[in-house]
C-alpha cells in the first residue's frame, strides 16, 4: 500500500509523518528543495519550469504559486511574471488590476520588462485609466535600458502623436529592431524605418538581402548605412561582418569578414558602445577575426559592457570568474554578475545561479537582505537572522533577531514563534513559540495558524489535541495555504479528530496539489479512485 506523507510547513526542518521515500539527487530536486527553503531566485526558476513544462509537466497553477512565493519577497522578475499570468489569465483568474499591481511592483525596481508592460497597460487602459503620458513615461524608462519592444512602442507613440507631439524623426529614432518579424508587414516596417534614416534598420536590411543573395539591394542599403558616420553605425557595420563570418556564407571569406568586424568594433568601442565591447570580448575569447586568443582582453571588454548593464556581457563575465579565465577565480564575482543579469530577466543567468555553489549565492542574498534589514524591514531582519543561524554565526543571528523582535507587528510575532519553534538562533522553546503563534493568529497570519496546528498535532508545548489541530489547519487551508490543505486532507484520510472521509481528503489534497504540492499529489494517489 502506498504510504501517505504529512508535510510540516514553515519550519527549517521538515517532519514527514508515515515515512518518506529516498530519492536520487537531481537538478530539479535541488531547485525544488531550494525553492521550498524560501530562496526567491530558485522559486522563480521553479515557476518558470512549470510554465515551460521543463523537466515537469506544464502546470500554470504551480507556476503562479512559485512566482507568487518569489514575488512577495520582492524579486522583480517574479513580480513581472506573476503580472503576466494575471494579464493572460493563466493558472489564475484573469485580472488586469492584479497584473498592473505586480507590473508596478517590478517596474518601480527598474525592471525593464515590467516597465514596458506597465506602459502597455496605461496605453490600453487595462487595469488603470488610459493615460498616454504615463505610457510614454514607462516606455521611455524601459527603452533607455535597451528594451526593443519599448523602443518600438515609443516610435509608434511619436508616429501617432499620442501623449507626445507627433515627430517622425523621433519615431525613426526609437523604433527598435523589427527584423525578427518574418512577415511582409514586418519587412515593410523595417524598410520604412530604414528609409527614414534609422541606421540599425539599414544595416539589418543590408544583412537580410545579403543572406537572400540579393547583392544589388544589399549593396544599396549597406552604402546608405555607411554614409552615416556615427558611432552606432560603426557597431552595426561590425555586427554585419560578424554575422557574415559566423554564418560562413558561400563565396565569402569568413576570416576576412571577422577581421572587418574587429576593425569596426574597435571604432565603436572608442565611443563606449556596449554591444561592441561585448562582441569584441567574444572575439578575443575565441581567438577569431585575426586576434590571438586572449582571456585578459576578453575579460576587459566584457567588463566594460557589463558595467554599462549589458546583460549577456554580465553573464559571460560571470562565467569567466566561475572558471578563472582571464581573472582570478571567484565564485563571489560569478554570483554577482549573474545576479545582475538575472535581475534583467536573463534566463541564462538564472540557470547559472542554480548551479553555482549555494553558499556563495546565499552570501550575496545575505548582503542584499542586510541592506533591507538595516532599513527596518522585519521580514529581512528575521530572514537574515535565520540565514546566520544556518551558517552557525550565532552572534549575528541574535543581533538581527533582537532588531526584528523590537518591531511590534503581527508578522514579527509569527517569525518569533517560528524561530523558537525550530530553535534557529535561539534556544528551542515550544511554550514560547506557542505564545508568539497565538499572538500572530489574532491577526489572521496564515502560516502562524498552520504552525499552531502542528504544535497541537505533535503535542509540542501543549497536550496533543487533534480537534485543535483540525481547527487551525482548516483556518489556514481556507486561506489557500497548500501545506495546511494537505495536512487537513491527511486528517480526513485517517479520521483523526474528525469523521473519516475520502471525499473530503481528496478535496483538500486536490486543492494543495493544484498549487504544486508534490506531497499532496502523492497522497491523492492513495485515495480510492471513485472518491477523487
Amino acid at each position: 500500500m502506498r504510504r501517505v506523507t504529512l508535510v510540516i510547513f514553515a519550519l527549517l526542518t521538515t517532519v514527514l509523518i508515515g515515512g518518506c521515500t529516498q530519492t536520487t539527487p537531481d537538478p530539479f530536486g535541488f531547485i525544488r528543495n531550494s525553492a521550498r527553503q524560501g530562496y526567491p531566485n530558485m522559486q522563480l526558476i521553479l515557476g518558470q519550469m512549470y510554465f515551460d513544462g521543463n523537466s515537469v509537466s506544464q502546470n500554470y497553477e504551480r507556476a503562479v504559486y512559485w512566482y507568487r512565493q518569489a514575488a512577495v519577497q520582492g524579486l522583480a522578475p517574479a513580480q513581472n511574471s506573476l503580472g503576466f499570468m494575471y494579464d493572460a489569465g493563466l493558472g489564475v483568474e484573469q485580472s488586469y488590476e492584479q497584473s498592473v499591481y505586480w507590473f508596478k511592483k517590478a517596474a518601480e525596481q527598474g525592471y525593464s520588462r515590467a516597465e514596458h508592460n506597465l506602459g502597455v497597460a496605461y496605453r490600453m487602459g487595462d487595469g488603470v485609466p488610459q493615460d498616454y503620458e504615463q505610457a510614454i513615461y514607462w516606455f521611455r524608462r524601459s527603452a533607455e535600458q535597451g528594451n526593443v519592444m519599448s523602443k518600438d512602442s515609443l516610435g509608434q507613440m511619436y508616429e501617432s502623436g499620442h501623449g507626445v507631439e507627433q515627430c517622425y524623426e523621433q519615431a525613426a529614432y526609437w523604433r527598435g529592431r523589427i527584423a525578427e518579424q518574418d512577415n511582409a508587414s514586418g519587412q515593410d516596417d523595417l524598410r520604412n524605418l530604414a528609409e527614414a534614416g534609422d541606421v540599425e534598420s539599414q544595416f539589418e536590411l543590408a544583412l537580410r538581402y545579403a543572406m537572400s543573395d540579393d547583392t544589388p539591394m544589399h549593396e544599396y542599403w549597406f552604402a546608405k548605412a555607411t554614409e552615416q558616420n556615427v558611432p552606432l553605425s560603426y557597431f552595426y557595420r561590425g555586427k554585419m561582418y560578424h554575422d557574415f563570418g559566423r554564418f560562413n556564407r558561400p563565396g565569402r571569406s569568413a576570416a576576412r569578414d571577422l577581421e572587418s568586424a574587429v576593425y569596426w568594433y574597435r571604432r565603436a568601442v572608442a565611443f563606449d558602445i556596449a554591444p561592441a565591447q561585448a562582441n569584441l570580448g567574444d572575439l578575443y575569447f575565441r581567438g577569431r577575426g585575426g586576434l590571438q586568443q586572449d582571456y585578459l582582453q576578453a575579460a576587459y571588454w566584457r567588463r566594460k559592457a557589463a558595467e554599462q548593464g549589458y546583460d549577456m556581457a554580465q553573464v559571460n563575465l560571470g562565467l569567466m570568474y566561475y572558471h578563472g579565465l582571464g581573472v582570478i577565480q571567484s565564485y563571489e564575482q560569478a554570483v554577482y554578475w549573474n545576479k545582475k543579469a538575472a535581475e534583467q530577466g536573463n534566463a541564462h543567468a538564472r540557470i547559472n545561479l542554480s548551479i553555482l555553489p549555494i553558499q556563495y549565492v546565499q552570501a550575496y542574498e545575505m548582503a542584499s537582505l542586510r541592506v533591507l534589514a538595516e532599513k527596518g524591514d522585519v521580514y529581512s531582519q528575521f530572514e537574515l537572522s535565520t540565514m546566520y543561524a544556518i551558517t552557525d554565526n550565532n552572534n549575528m543571528s541574535e543581533y538581527w533577531f533582537a532588531k526584528a523582535a523590537e518591531q511590534d507587528t503581527p508578522l514579527s510575532y509569527f517569525y518569533l514563534g517560528m524561530m523558537y519553534h525550530a530553535g534557529d538562533g535561539v534556544e528551542q522553546d515550544f511554550e514560547t513559540a506557542l505564545s508568539w503563534y497565538r499572538k500572530a493568529v489574532e491577526y489572521n497570519v496564515v502560516r502562524a495558524q498552520a504552525n499552531l496546528g502542528i504544535m497541537y498535532y505533535l503535542g509540542l508545548g501543549v497536550y496533543q489535541d487533534y480537534v485543535q489541530t483540525i481547527y487551525w489547519w482548516r483556518k489556514a487551508a481556507e486561506q489557500g495555504f497548500a501545506g495546511a490543505q494537505n495536512n487537513l486532507g491527511w486528517m480526513y484520510h485517517n479520521g483523526w479528530g474528525i469523521e473519516q472521509s475520502y471525499t473530503q481528503a481528496a478535496y483538500w489534497y486536490t486543492k494543495a496539489a493544484n498549487q504544486g504540492d508534490v506531497h499532496a499529489e502523492n497522497n491523492l494517489t492513495s485515495i480510492p479512485s471513485q472518491y477523487r
